[in-house]
């Protein structure tokens, strides 16, 4: 085995053993951009994790983000309290949906340009 192919078994073992996606989706080319962001929660305080952060910004608060396009699944990434998502993608159109506890997660539509990074809040209403 190449000493290339064991470093990215390497590294993939190591993203499965943390639970967490890579946050690469359908980049591959060179003709990608950057999206990251963090869920937060709007209209309650979210659960064991203090309201607002500094200066009154939201929390990034633990969930799943889950890129898609066309209707499939490009990229996910499983996120703890405080964590922000990244991912690299294809220039195109993309819908971010979230899970967070039992928060009702909206949708985010955003688009990639080429060499552009956009930074997204996915927002989950807690009652």
């Amino acid at each position: 085995m190449g000493a290339a192919l064991a470093l990215a078994l390497l590294m993939q073992a190591g993203a499965v053993a943390c639970g967490r996606g890579s946050g690469v989706g359908d980049g591959g080319g060179g003709a990608t951009g950057v999206v990251t962001g963090a869920i937060v929660y709007s209209g309650g305080p979210p659960p064991a994790v203090e309201a607002s952060g500094s200066a009154g910004e939201p929390v990034a608060v633990a969930g799943t983000v889950v890129v898609r396009r066309g209707g499939g699944e490009v990229a996910r990434q499983r996120l703890g309290d405080g964590e922000r998502f990244r991912f690299v993608l294809a220039a195109g159109a993309y819908r971010l949906e979230a899970r967070s506890g039992d928060a009702l997660c909206e949708p985010s539509a955003v688009t990639v340009a080429v060499g552009e990074e956009r930074d997204v809040r996915v927002v989950c209403q807690v009652k």
